[in-house]
């Protein structure tokens, strides 16, 4: 009885005071005993988390903010048309081709932050979060700002359409086919397997043996 009566104390702390022995009237001797108050260290209270979790509130004000994002946005307008008005002059004096760096090295400069982004996370081994990375990088701008881009093209009256060139047409479906390939982790293993039999047919005399195959 006596053991009974200090479980129930124990298990509704912070109730009336109980007396121990079972009471006066049944024969026992009458103990009071204050409850003492019972700290769980995995209990985290409003309080708690509000001290926590609490924001400092801005530094700058909303318009401050708005007031940059325009003029960040200005200034990267102005520097990319500068660079898309110097793509024509540096093609037509240099080596390369002005579809090569319209298609292939624009595009990678201008994702510099999500491509590095896509690096660090798979160093980790963080493969789903890399992909993901980039796959929605590639669908954004494929399906959003080409169309947008072409109806912009419509009101401004330039000539903006969706006919590529063989030369487009041809990345377009590498670049889909590799991605794919990519994306279904069950067919990463064949693709590596099949770009290693393209390196053996390219490089047939290279004194590196290929293993782990």
């Amino acid at each position: 009885m006596d053991l009974e009566i200090g479980i129930h104390q124990d298990e509704t702390l912070g109730s009336s005071n109980q007396p121990i022995g079972g009471g006066v009237e049944n024969g026992g001797v009458e103990t009071v005993v204050e409850p003492q108050p019972y700290s769980n260290p995995w209990r985290v209270t409003n309080t708690t988390a509000r001290s926590v979790f609490s924001e400092t509130g801005a530094v700058i004000s909303s318009k401050a903010s708005i007031t940059l994002m325009v003029i960040s946005r200005a200034l990267i307008a102005i520097n990319a048309e500068l660079l898309v008005n110097s793509i024509h002059h540096m093609a037509k004096d240099g080596p390369i081709n002005e579809a090569f760096i319209r298609l292939i090295i624009l595009p990678v400069a201008s994702n510099a932050a999500e491509h590095m982004t896509g690096m660090s996370v798979a160093a980790k081994n963080n493969m789903d979060l890399a992909i993901g990375v980039s796959v929605g990088s590639s669908i954004q701008m494929g399906l959003f700002i080409t169309s947008f881009v072409v109806v912009v093209g419509w009101v401004l009256g330039k000539e903006m359409t969706l006919q590529f060139s063989d030369f487009e047409t041809v990345t377009l479906m590498a670049t889909v086919l590799v991605v794919g390939f990519l994306v279904l982790k069950w067919k990463e293993q064949l693709y590596e397997r099949g770009v290693a039999v393209a390196a053996s047919f390219l490089f047939p005399d290279s004194e590196h043996e290929v293993t782990g195959l």
